[in-house]
C-alpha cells in the first residue's frame, strides 16, 4: 500500500494516551482496560492525560512529543482526534486511535477495531504504520471532511445528550429537523486557483477520505487519504428519500447511490451567499469563506496489519 511502513521489528515501548472523558465508556472502565492491555499483557510504559477544555488534546500531544514517546494514542471522537492530529502532523510520532466517540468515521475508514481492548492491542501487536494526508481549513487540521450548510447545520443541532442516547442515528434525527428549514445558498468554488464553479446548493463538502462525513454516504468514484488530493462535492439538494437511503445503507438494507459531482483538487476556496456554517470533522469552527488545502502524507498512523 502506498504510504505504508511495516510494523517495526522493535515494538512500541512507550505511549501517551489522551482520553476525552465525555466519550464512550466511563473513565474507570477505560483506564482499567488500558492497564490490563498495556501493563499486564504488553509490558508497555504508558501514561494518560484527560481533556477538559478545547485545545487540551493539542497541548497534551505536543507535550508527549517533547517527552519522546514512541506513540500517542487518543480515546475519543473525531473532534478529539482532530486536536491530536494538529500536534502530530509533520512529526515522526505515530497516532493510535482508540474509538470512543459517536461516529469515529476516521477510525472506521482505517479499519480500527471498535472494541477498546482490540484497538489497544494494535499498538504493541502486529500492525502497519501508514502515512496519510491531513487537510487544513483556514489553517486548522482535519482528517475526514469539511462540511458547510446542511451538513454543518445538522452537526450543530445534534446535542451531546441525543448523541449519548442514540449514537450516530442522532445525526439523522438532526438532519430531519433541518429538512424543514433547508435554505439554499449561492456557492462559488475556486478550484486550485484556476477553475471556478458556481451554483445554488444546500451544502458543500470537502473530503479527505472516501467518506462524506455522513455515515453510509461515500464519495463517488472513490477517494483516498493517501492520494494527496481533496474531493469537493456540491449538494444541490437533500431530501427525505436521501436521508432514508442513508439510514438503509447504515442498516445494510441497500447500497446508496447519490447523484453527486466530484472535483479532485489540492486546494479549494468556498464562498457562499449568505455565509454558511462550517464544520471540521464534526466540530463547528465558523462560517464561510473557507480555504481548504492538503498536506500529503503528513501523519503517521497505526492501523491493522
Amino acid at each position: 500500500m502506498i504510504g505504508a511502513e511495516p510494523s517495526p521489528s522493535n515494538p512500541i515501548r512507550s505511549v501517551h494516551v489522551i482520553v476525552n472523558p465525555a466519550s464512550g465508556q466511563p473513565g474507570d472502565a477505560v483506564l482499567n482496560t488500558l492497564h490490563a492491555v498495556f501493563s499486564e499483557e504488553m509490558g508497555i510504559d504508558w501514561d494518560v492525560s484527560l481533556t477538559r477544555d478545547t485545545g487540551d488534546g493539542f497541548r497534551q500531544a505536543q507535550k508527549a512529543i517533547e517527552q519522546g514517546v514512541d506513540a500517542v494514542a487518543v480515546y475519543g471522537g473525531d473532534g478529539t482526534v482532530r486536536e491530536v492530529v494538529s500536534a502530530l502532523k509533520c512529526s515522526e510520532i505515530p497516532l493510535a486511535i482508540l474509538p470512543g466517540g459517536t461516529g469515529n468515521l476516521f477510525a472506521v475508514q482505517l479499519g480500527i477495531p471498535k472494541a477498546l481492548r482490540r484497538a489497544a492491542r494494535l499498538i504493541a501487536g502486529p500492525h502497519r504504520i501508514d502515512r496519510v494526508d491531513v487537510g487544513l481549513a483556514n489553517g486548522e487540521a482535519f482528517v475526514v471532511a469539511v462540511g458547510t450548510g446542511f451538513i454543518a447545520e445538522t452537526m450543530d443541532v445534534t446535542d451531546r445528550e441525543m448523541k449519548d442516547r442514540m449514537g450516530f442515528p442522532a445525526y439523522l434525527v438532526g438532519g430531519y429537523k433541518k429538512l424543514r428549514e433547508m435554505p439554499h445558498a449561492y456557492y462559488r468554488l475556486v478550484l486550485d486557483d484556476e477553475r471556478v464553479e458556481e451554483g445554488e446548493g444546500v451544502a458543500c463538502l470537502v473530503s479527505n477520505t472516501n467518506s462524506t462525513g455522513i455515515s453510509g454516504l461515500q464519495v463517488p468514484s472513490g477517494g483516498s487519504n493517501q492520494d494527496g488530493l481533496l474531493d469537493v462535492l456540491l449538494f444541490r439538494d437533500v431530501d427525505a428519500p436521501t436521508v432514508l437511503s442513508i439510514v438503509g445503507d447504515i442498516l445494510g438494507l441497500q447500497e446508496l447511490t447519490a447523484p453527486l459531482v466530484r472535483w479532485p483538487v489540492r486546494k479549494v476556496v468556498i464562498e457562499a451567499d449568505p455565509p454558511q456554517l462550517v464544520t471540521l470533522d464534526g466540530d463547528i469552527t465558523g462560517e464561510t469563506p473557507v480555504e481548504v488545502t492538503i498536506l500529503p502524507a503528513a501523519l503517521k498512523i497505526i492501523v491493522p496489519a
